[in-house]
C-alpha cells in the first residue's frame, strides 16, 4: 500500500513518518463501512492511532475526495518491477502524490471465484483472463483453474 495526497498536502514536505502519518486525517475504504484495518494494527504496535474522518465503499471514491482535501487515502500499490497497480494509475492520473508508508504492511489477496455453472460461459472466461492479465506482475506465475 502506499499513502495518496493531494499536491502540496504538508506530508509530502517532509519524510514520512509513522506518526505524521497517524496524525493526518484518513478516509478509509471499506464495502462494509469499517474504519479500522491492516494500517490501524501496524500503527497500533507503536503506539498510534490514526484519524478515519470519511469511510468511502471503494478506492476510486476515495481517491477523488483526497485530490479535493487534505485527507490520506491508501491505495495498492505495485511490487518492485512490476507494472504499477490500475489503482496506482488512477491515483496519478488524479494527479495525487504516491508515498510510501513507513511500516511494514501484510500483502493484499486478490481472489477470483464463481459459480461452477459459469465456468464454461465464454463471456465469463474471458472476464476472469482479462482480470488475471490486469492483475499479473511479470513475475507471477501463470494459474489457471479452468
Amino acid at each position: 500500500m502506499v499513502a495518496a495526497v493531494r499536491p502540496g498536502h504538508h506530508l509530502t514536505e517532509e519524510p514520512l513518518t509513522p506518526a505524521r502519518l497517524a496524525a493526518a486525517q484518513h478516509v478509509a475504504v471499506s464495502r462494509r463501512g469499517r474504519c479500522t484495518g491492516p494500517l490501524d494494527t501496524a500503527l497500533a504496535q507503536q503506539n498510534l492511532q490514526r484519524r478515519v474522518s470519511v469511510v468511502l465503499p471503494n478506492h476510486l471514491a476515495a481517491m477523488t475526495l483526497t485530490t479535493r482535501s487534505d485527507i490520506v487515502c491508501l491505495a495498492p500499490a505495485a511490487l518492485p518491477g512490476a507494472d504499477p497497480s490500475p489503482l496506482t494509475n488512477d491515483a496519478t492520473a488524479l494527479g495525487l502524490h504516491l508515498l510510501d508508508i513507513p511500516l511494514a504492511l501484510p500483502p493484499l489477496t486478490i481472489s477470483m471465484a464463481w459459480h461452477p455453472r459459469h465456468t464454461a460461459d465464454g463471456a465469463h472466461h474471458w472476464l476472469r483472463n482479462t482480470v488475471r492479465r490486469t492483475l499479473r506482475t511479470p513475475r507471477s506465475p501463470t494459474t489457471s483453474s479452468d
